[in-house]
């Protein structure tokens, strides 16, 4: 799932939120892997720099498949903060990433 296209413009402190189902009924943790690519359009994850994965733990599978988590992206600065939540028990995870600009 691409959240932001190269050449998209994001605004400091814009928030964005994507909402995720398990694949599978039993499923316990949820795992996002976040990539960053200079491609317009990536095809495969291989060929791409990969910055962190982010696992929400969804311990009650008693609803099957109708669980969510909800992540959320807040672009502040030079960093963008993730906030990933289980929706059933409230519960997140939160993660930090940093970029630097290494242009000379």
């Amino acid at each position: 799932d691409k959240i932001i296209s190269v050449g998209d413009q994001v605004m400091l402190g814009q928030v964005i939120q994507k909402t995720y189902i398990p694949s599978y009924a039993k499923q316990t943790e949820i795992s996002l892997k976040i990539f960053r690519s200079s491609d317009q359009n990536p095809t495969f994850t291989c060929d791409e720099e990969e910055l962190t994965t982010i696992k929400v733990p969804l311990p009650n599978n008693s609803k099957g498949l109708d669980r969510k988590m909800k992540l959320q992206m807040d672009f502040s600065s030079t960093k963008i903060h993730f906030t990933a939540c289980d929706t059933d028990r409230g519960a997140s995870v939160d993660v930090d990433i940093q970029f630097h600009n290494n242009s000379q």
